[in-house]
């Protein structure tokens, strides 16, 4: 659970309300990093090539909504809505809006940056990925029907994926192995099949008018770690369930403005092998505050404990526990900077920890 150990988490007002839907997030992000070349891979003749994969991203004013549905390890039905607000110098900025089974917002970013050319090649140090087979297929999706698609089947570990791809969107994607079982389609949005802007509007919500929060002040000092340039930390996480994984991931701040931090994040696999980078990602250096229509969430209280980590040792900190829908996680946090978090539940296991940093307690 290293995203919200290390950025929302960050927010413990907010964080017991979007635990189990960034949970689903996250399984969805491994079972499509799980085929990292699967659009490079496709003939020029197939129906999903697309000379430029990251179109979308390059159209001010599109939107599209994915919906995912997970059985395992837990059910839940979530959808994630893009929303592309400007786009220049190879960088689009976008809206990412959550929303629950009910399509109701959950969770929403705004100014959120995504280059969108860059070296995707993964690391030469990283695991051996076996070339996705392809192959052309009918396929069903909400927001175009029935169309022609570029099938990717791809495995990677206990993990099977199957990928349907049109002009270089991802239309519908399967995955199922190591304790998890899941679908993701393409739910609506406003491009047409054939790559063309239209007017439809979205029923799944947008980006709203953030109303003011009495927890601004301190949001803003949980941010803390990103407001220095060369600043760096390390979390380790151990899973146990639904699958047995370490894994480790590296934040580095290379640039600092005030309104937002940029910052390269580097994925390990257990033995510290760096298996991904990303480069010249962005972060707003401004509080969270919820959306006027969001349920509200008692903001949990902490209690100070003494804590172990690797990079720290026995350090006093702020714990804070959280419960929902059977699932339980605690967050130890020191200053603005998660020291320790877990996380239990029906076919969930995990633990995080600070393990190396440059940043003083």
């Amino acid at each position: 659970m290293i995203l919200r150990g290390t950025y929302l988490s960050n927010y413990p007002e907010t964080l017991m309300r979007y635990l189990l839907s960034l949970f689903a997030l996250m399984l969805a992000f491994s079972a499509v990093c799980s085929q990292p070349t699967a659009v490079v891979a496709q003939d020029k003749g197939s129906a999903g090539y697309a000379e430029d994969p990251m179109w979308m991203w390059k159209k001010k004013g599109g939107w599209w909504t994915t919906k995912t549905e997970m059985t395992k390890p837990m059910a839940m039905t979530t959808y994630m809505k893009y929303e592309i607000t400007d786009f220049g110098n190879d960088e689009c900025t976008y809206t990412l809006t959550m929303l629950d089974k009910d399509m109701k917002e959950t969770f929403s970013q705004k100014d959120q940056k995504l280059k969108t050319k860059h070296d995707s090649t993964p690391s030469k140090d990283g695991p051996k990925v076996e070339a996705p087979k392809t192959s052309e297929e009918e396929v069903e999706c909400k927001a175009w029907g029935k169309v022609k698609a570029t099938k990717i089947e791809a495995t990677y570990g206990e993990s099977k994926s199957t990928t349907w791809m049109v002009k270089g969107c991802m239309v519908k994607m399967t995955n199922t192995g190591g304790g998890s079982e899941m679908s993701m389609e393409l739910w609506e949005t406003n491009f047409t099949k054939d790559g063309e802007l239209t007017n439809a509007t979205s029923t799944s919500g947008g980006s709203s008018t953030s109303s003011s929060s009495s927890s601004s002040n301190a949001a803003d000092e949980w941010m803390t770690p990103y407001k220095k340039k060369g600043n760096y930390w390390t979390t380790k996480t151990t899973t146990t369930k639904p699958m047995e994984m370490v894994s480790y991931m590296k934040f580095e701040i290379t640039d600092v403005t005030d309104k937002e931090a940029t910052y390269t994040m580097y994925a390990y696999d257990k033995d510290m092998k760096e298996t991904y980078k990303m480069e010249d990602q962005k972060i707003p250096l401004v509080s969270y505050e919820a959306p006027k229509d969001s349920p509200a969430v008692e903001a949990p209280k902490g209690t100070e404990e003494e804590v172990e980590c690797k990079a720290w040792g026995k350090v006093k900190a702020m714990r804070y526990d959280y419960e929902s829908g059977g699932y339980k996680s605690s967050s130890w946090m020191v200053k603005g900077v998660c020291v320790k978090a877990s996380t239990t539940g029906e076919g969930v296991e995990t633990v995080s920890e600070l393990w190396e940093t440059n940043l003083t307690k």
